[in-house]
């Protein structure tokens, strides 16, 4: 297998950052996990997520990966300081939500994040040192509203309508999980004035940077893009 990156996330929001990724580092292979089968993380204790993210990411470094990211925003507030520690001579890149350049743009700003994510001692300190004016709504049932409905946002959309219609009072909006990017196309229609920002692209200018030894030859031969859901299909 040529050289390949794993990016993971409890379900389908990590694909939105997997996206941004694919735009800009070239001349790697990806795999992607939806961990299913242990989601939603934001029901788990710290520990247990600890415990199952360290496995997959052995086995990812054990199939061989160049680096690992962490499309969850929840994951990586929890995971990342005992991943760098175990891993420390593999590339780990992890997300944060956008806050330090929404904060740079000025006006009121709403955070969008899951109960867990809010707890987190990391999150508390992002918000504390760039943006601690900004309003944090925690969205409890979200994430899996939108990996539920994937192939039907209709009823996304409809949750807009009721439930963020507080947006309207904001300048920026900040989404603080992989899985609320799906909501960008809604929230232009509903808010055209509201600035969205997510922390996808900061992650992949981040890994770009990190593969930079990167050859042109390998950069033309075409991407190829594995998914899985299952662990046991790791080594097959």
């Amino acid at each position: 297998m040529r050289k390949f990156v794993a990016v993971m996330d409890s379900g389908i929001g990590g694909i939105t950052t997997l996206t941004e990724i694919i735009g800009a580092v070239k001349g790697y292979d990806f795999v992607y996990f939806a961990d299913k089968k242990f989601a939603p993380y934001g029901d788990k204790s710290d520990r247990e997520i600890q415990l199952r993210v360290k496995r997959l990411a052995g086995d990812f470094f054990e199939m061989g990966a160049s680096a690992l990211v962490i499309a969850c925003n929840t994951a990586t507030n929890v995971c990342i300081d005992c991943l760098r520690k175990e891993f420390s001579n593999k590339i780990i890149v992890g997300t944060e939500p956008a806050i330090k350049l929404a904060s740079a743009c000025g006006g009121k700003i709403a955070l969008l994040v899951t109960p867990l994510t809010a707890r987190q001692k990391k999150f508390k300190s992002l918000v504390q040192k760039y943006a601690k004016n900004c309003h944090i709504y925690t969205m409890s049932d979200l994430a899996m509203l939108i990996e539920n409905n994937v192939k039907n946002l209709e009823r996304v959309h409809e949750y807009i309508d009721q439930r963020l219609n507080f947006l309207r009072h904001y300048d920026s909006v900040v989404l603080g999980c992989t899985h609320y990017v799906f909501l960008r196309p809604f929230l232009h229609v509903k808010f055209p004035y509201l600035r969205v920002f997510d922390g996808n692209h900061g992650v992949a200018k981040r890994l770009e940077s990190l593969l930079q030894n990167n050859s042109f030859e390998q950069a033309k031969i075409a991407t190829t893009i594995r998914f899985l859901s299952d662990e046991r299909n790791f080594f097959k």
